[in-house]
């Protein structure tokens, strides 16, 4: 895969994934999305990084061509008006990207320890252990069960009415075939969203 190529190549893998994850803690609390988000991205900016910072930064501009892909091409008008629209969307997003990878199993290792880049952040090393188990039981299958969703969320801390809305969202996706295109059209031409021109950071959840 190009991501593969181009951000992996003399990098320990293991950190890499880590820390592309890592952003996200921020969900349980006690860290600053401005610490772990990054807008003006290259890929020049990822030369000199180290595996798991790499990774951080890699996850800024996923996220960035990623909001900017689904607006322009209208994935979110596609899922009934919801508070939480936006988090059932990548739940249905890891639906079908889940198939991409076949060896979630490895993956799902590598969050067995806490990495040095994580120490560096002022945070608990409870929370961060308590990330890691939530990744460990998110990513040993497709959340494709309400089940799988309701655990995500309340691993999250959040109220299962969460969980409810987010399972209704999904079950009520006007175009499922032209949803998965859309999700599925990112993925397969992420390599050409990629350039050298700094990519600015729009307003994600």
């Amino acid at each position: 895969m190009f991501w593969q190529k181009k951000f992996l190549i003399n990098r320990d893998k293991k950190q890499f994934y880590v820390g592309t994850s890592f952003p996200d803690i921020r969900y349980f609390g006690g860290i600053d999305r401005e610490k772990t988000h990054f807008s003006g991205l290259t890929l020049k900016e990822f030369v000199n990084d180290d595996s798991f910072i790499a990774g951080v930064k890699f996850h800024s501009l996923v996220d960035i061509l990623r909001e900017k892909y689904m607006r322009e091409r209208g994935l979110y008008s596609l899922f009934p008006e919801s508070e939480f629209l936006t988090q059932a969307a990548k739940v249905f997003e890891d639906r079908i990207l889940y198939r991409k990878i076949d060896n979630w199993k490895k993956v799902v290792t590598f969050f067995n320890d806490i990495q040095e880049g994580e120490l560096k952040y002022d945070l608990n090393r409870v929370d961060i252990e308590k990330w890691h188990s939530l990744l460990r039981n998110y990513l040993r299958q497709p959340p494709n069960t309400d089940a799988v969703i309701e655990k995500y969320i309340s691993d999250m801390g959040r109220p299962k009415e969460m969980a409810d809305k987010m399972i209704s969202v999904l079950q009520n996706i006007k175009q499922v075939d032209v949803a998965t295109k859309i999700i599925n059209d990112f993925y397969d031409n992420f390599e050409s969203l990629v350039d050298e021109k700094p990519v600015i950071g729009l307003s994600v959840v």
